[in-house]
């Protein structure tokens, strides 16, 4: 009975009743929220309140907070829920009152891939992240971190950075690049490649040169090897 009625019904009928369908499954879950979630608003489909964000988001939020959702509210951008806090008192009862629920991360499949699931930086909250970061600290301790020894490796840095500013007044620099590559190299070569020093005047040869070698030991941070 249901062939010979499909056989009946116009193929222009079947794709509206299909896209109707579909439609309200797809609003049914757009609108739909998890459990406990606190309220805000859902925007368009596919996109949430992305097309009604201008250059200060965090004003139309804060907007959006006084007016209508309360101190605690979401939001949909994209296709993924975010929850904004906009209060002072909020913020402390999340992250401190309740953090042992709120310490975790994102769980991004590219991530994992990239990472291979491993290192501390990226770990969601739990024993494994626990005993990963209790490594790590460790592991940083013996290289000085903390100490009253690694203050006096930052100042030699600041005092060479000084003078490569001197070489360059009157001429532009792009201090965020070399900022950046201070902190790398610094993190790289003195906390934990010992000994591995970057001449100032050639440090274009020896970046392109030394990068590679300098980030090696960053990037296994957290991952210890089996013993």
């Amino acid at each position: 009975m249901i062939l010979e009625i499909i056989r009946n019904v116009s193929t222009y009928t079947l794709l509206s009743t299909i896209l109707a369908i579909f439609a309200a499954v797809f609003y049914q879950y757009w609108w739909r929220r998890p459990n406990g979630f606190p309220p805000g608003p859902r925007g368009i489909p596919i996109l949430g309140v992305i097309p009604f964000l201008d250059n200060f988001p965090e004003k139309l939020l804060k907007k959006w907070s006084l007016e209508k959702y309360g101190a605690v509210m979401s939001a949909r951008l994209g296709t993924s829920d975010v929850v904004v806090l906009n209060t002072s008192e909020s913020v402390v009862e999340v992250f401190t009152n309740q953090g042992s629920l709120t310490s975790g991360r994102p769980a991004e499949n590219i991530i994992r891939q990239a990472t291979g699931d491993k290192g501390v930086i990226l770990k969601d909250y739990s024993m494994k992240f626990k005993a990963l970061k209790k490594w790590v600290i460790q592991s940083l301790s013996e290289h000085g971190f903390g100490r009253s020894g690694m203050e006096e490796r930052i100042t030699e840095e600041a005092v060479c950075f000084t003078e490569y500013l001197k070489c360059k007044v009157g001429k532009p620099v792009d201090i965020k690049v070399r900022i950046g590559f201070k902190c790398l190299y610094f993190c790289a070569s003195k906390l934990f490649i010992f000994g591995n020093i970057l001449p100032v005047k050639s440090v274009r040869v020896d970046i392109k040169c030394n990068l590679p070698y300098c980030m090696r030991p960053t990037l296994r941070i957290g991952r210890p090897k089996a013993t």
